[in-house]
Formats: structure tokens, C-alpha cells, sequence
């Protein structure tokens, strides 16, 4: 059992603790002088013995068609990096990038808009590069924020409702400016006072203010070397938080995966004073991006002696394949790249 270097190191710890629990101190000094005349090193792993071919000639691999690859060795673990997009080991380390193009997407939806609110802009779209992440009135009012909402050529365009009926705009907004600059995004809803509520909803009047949701919210960004990058949840995402700037209702203005929403309810105010309340995203690096990750395809408990793949566009790749033998205390490598071209 001992020359077989078959035990690990809790169970030479598990032996030892049984006989000084007997007192067989005697056999302790034995099992160890044992074990160094072994020559056991239970740190030791095996070198990885491992390569890598195509089953197939290089002019044969198309686009979405199996390309499959060969092994040769058995190694502990198998990482396999594709070579596209979001998955090529030469940027395992990035953590930024440039950029070609930075654009933002929104679509607002507004509805229950009573008469005194037609043609008014209700929300307002900000970015500031001086906002501190202080997420408080005295915080936002102490930072520059650039207005990028309105209804002119170029801006973020809001709803400007001619009655009573939901009306939805869509837009795009060019952020090119700040490819490369770190900044917050926020939403302003300001409804100001009415002269009068009406006592129930009817004839293009309504007893609350005007509802309005940021129905999708999506920052799009390009890298130079093509890849296309997408930013959408509002909570994880974009991690927006509320603040409430002037508002007696706190349970409706809400922050979802998809969406914001701000609702005011009824005439619990809005008649007193101007509704306002403000979402304030987290600050955003545009040009960070996630370091490529590879695909685990073997671990310990199964053998692999080949791995397919589909590639589904044309162009030349480089798949990295990283053979690993480990165990708790040491590990050994070897990495093997093969470069070929996938046709239409």
C-alpha cells in the first residue's frame, strides 16, 4: 500500500492520529521512515502526454457542419477554446477593449396621460461623468448632468403624448463620445402640480399622473475586432437605483430586469407639488469587457478521445485546446493551438 504511493496526505494525517490515540507512538516513527525510503512525493502529478488534430482534411471544414478533433493522451482535464468571439484564449487576460461604436437604445411607453399633461415631456434622459454614486438629491443636484432626451434630430426621443392615448416612441442614440470615458445614465420623471384632480378617471382626465415605463434599455457596443457586446438588464446590468426627489409614494416607481417603471398612484399627490423622482444608473465603463472563458469538455471520471464542434461563420480560427493532470497540491500543462480556416 505504502510503495504504491496510493494514500494522500489526510489519510497519513488520519493514521497518525489513530496511533498516538493508541499509543503506539513506536509505529509512527516507522510509517514515516517507511514512506521516505518509498521515495513517494504525493505533491507529484504525471506529465501530461497530449495532442490535438482534425479528422478531417482543413479544406473540408464548413460552416455549420461538425468539425471534429482528435486526441491523443489522456489528460486529467481539457479546456477547448473555439478562437471566435468571446471564447479565443489569445484574450483570456483582456479586461478592456476598443471600441468602433457605442450606441443606446431605448423605448419609452407612456399612457394615462390627463389633459393638463398633453404635449409635455415627462421624463428626461441625463449622463453625467462628474455624478460622485452619492444616490441622493443633494448627490445628483451636485453633479453636471448633459441632457441627451428631447424631440429633436439626434436625441434620445420621449413621448410627447396629443391625448389621452398610450403612445410608445423608439429610438437610437449615438454614445460614441464616451467610448472611452466612465459615466452614469439617469431618467428624470418630473410631473408638475395640476391646477385640479378630477375625483374619478373619464373624458381624457385621469386622477393619477401619467404612467410611464422605459420599456427596454440596451447599450450596444462594437469592438474593433468585430465582436458585438450588449448591456440590458436594468437591475444587474445597468443597476439603476431610485431616488425620490419630490414623492409621497415609494412602492411604485420600480427597477426590473427588463424595464423602469414609474407610476404615480391616484391623487395621493401631484396636486400639492411637482412629482419628481429620479433612476440613477451604476457607473458604467464602456469599454471594460469580460476576459474570454473556455469550455470545460473532460474532467477525472471520463475519457475522451475526440471533441466536435460548429462553427457558424466562415473566416480562420484558432482553437486552443489546454490538457491538465492535477491533483490538490500541484498541476501540469500543456497547451495545443491548431489554426485553420472554416469555409462557406
Amino acid at each position: 500500500m505504502w510503495t504504491n504511493c496510493k494514500l494522500v496526505k489526510s489519510e497519513y494525517v488520519q493514521i497518525q492520529n489513530i496511533f498516538i490515540m493508541r499509543g503506539y507512538k513506536l509505529y509512527i516513527g516507522f510509517f514515516m521512515a517507511v514512506m521516505a525510503f518509498s521515495g513517494c512525493n504525493t505533491d507529484s502529478v504525471d506529465d501530461v502526454t497530449f495532442n490535438v488534430s482534425i479528422a478531417d482534411c482543413a479544406d473540408l471544414v464548413h460552416k455549420g457542419r461538425e468539425v471534429t478533433f482528435l486526441f491523443e493522451g489522456n489528460p486529467d482535464y481539457i479546456t477547448f477554446y473555439s478562437g471566435e468571439n468571446g471564447n479565443n484564449y489569445a484574450n483570456k487576460d483582456r479586461t478592456t477593449v476598443e471600441l468602433n461604436s457605442l450606441t443606446l437604445e431605448a423605448a419609452f411607453k407612456q399612457q394615462y396621460t390627463d389633459q393638463e399633461y398633453y404635449n409635455q415631456e415627462l421624463i428626461h434622459a441625463y449622463i453625467s461623468e462628474s455624478f460622485t454614486g452619492s444616490y441622493t438629491v443633494e448627490g445628483i443636484k451636485s453633479s453636471q448632468w448633459i441632457k441627451i432626451s428631447g424631440n429633436a434630430p439626434g436625441q434620445l426621443i420621449v413621448p410627447v403624448p396629443l391625448n389621452s392615448s398610450a403612445i410608445t416612441t423608439e429610438s437610437t442614440y449615438d454614445l460614441s463620445a464616451y467610448a472611452n470615458k466612465n459615466f452614469y445614465l439617469a431618467f428624470e420623471y418630473n410631473a408638475p402640480k395640476r391646477n385640479e384632480v378630477p375625483q374619478v378617471d373619464g373624458n381624457g382626465k385621469y386622477v393619477q399622473a401619467p404612467r410611464i415605463d422605459v420599456q427596454s434599455l440596451v447599450l450596444k457596443k462594437e469592438t474593433v475586432d468585430g465582436q458585438q457586446i450588449e448591456m440590458s438588464n436594468t437591475a444587474t446590468d445597468w443597476g439603476f437605483q431610485v431616488v425620490y426627489e419630490n414623492s409621497e409614494q415609494k412602492g411604485t416607481y420600480l427597477v426590473n430586469d427588463e424595464s423602469l417603471l414609474f407610476q404615480p398612484q391616484k391623487n395621493l399627490e401631484h396636486n400639492d407639488d411637482d412629482v419628481i423622482v429620479w433612476m440613477v444608473s451604476q457607473k458604467l465603463v464602456p469599454n471594460s469587457i469580460s476576459p474570454d472563458r473556455g469550455i470545460a469538455i473532460k474532467g477525472t471520471d471520463v475519457s475522451l478521445s475526440s471533441y466536435t464542434y460548429t462553427y457558424s461563420q466562415p473566416g480562420v480560427y484558432t482553437a486552443t485546446f489546454i490538457a491538465t493532470n492535477a491533483n490538490m497540491w500541484n498541476s501540469k500543462q500543456m497547451i495545443k493551438e491548431i489554426t485553420f480556416t472554416v469555409s462557406e
